[in-house]
């Protein structure tokens, strides 16, 4: 029984600390032999497209915020789209969104038209996109 417990300590023990101890002497033993690893510095011309999608359900009152915050993003603007989901919002979010100009607003209004693929508002990020309805109730 005693050989039960001490194992099971133990790997309580390695799961908490061991593994930490274990990579840190891994890491500083690749560092002495390899050296230092160089992270490549990619120039603007060779960032990736991005696109990055915010769902938002009546959220009028911080939504101006967290656009400013989302342009203000260190990236190439030519690279980085935007798409403001906002399905069966009655607060005016999709009117928010749509003051700025470099962001989509993707927003149904009944569930019917949230299952067909939408190349309207969504369009501008060069691909389909489907808006599929979510339960709301568990």
């Amino acid at each position: 029984m005693q050989v039960v417990f001490w194992l099971s300590l133990l790997v309580v023990f390695y799961t908490y600390v061991g593994y930490g101890l274990v990579l840190f002497v891994l890491v500083r033993l690749r560092r002495l032999i390899k050296g230092r690893r160089t992270v490549p510095v990619l120039a603007e011309a060779d960032y990736p497209s991005l696109a990055l999608v915010v769902a938002a359900y009546n959220e009028v009152d911080c939504m101006e915020e967290k656009i400013r915050n989302t342009l203000a993003l260190d990236y190439p603007a030519e690279r980085l789209s935007l798409l403001f989901v906002t399905d069966g919002s009655f607060d005016g979010t999709p009117d928010v969104v749509r003051k700025y100009p470099r962001s989509n607003c993707c927003t149904r209004q009944n569930a019917a038209a949230r299952s067909t693929p939408s190349t309207g508002p969504c369009g501008g990020l060069r691909r389909t996109w489907w808006c599929l309805p979510t339960p709301t109730r568990v």
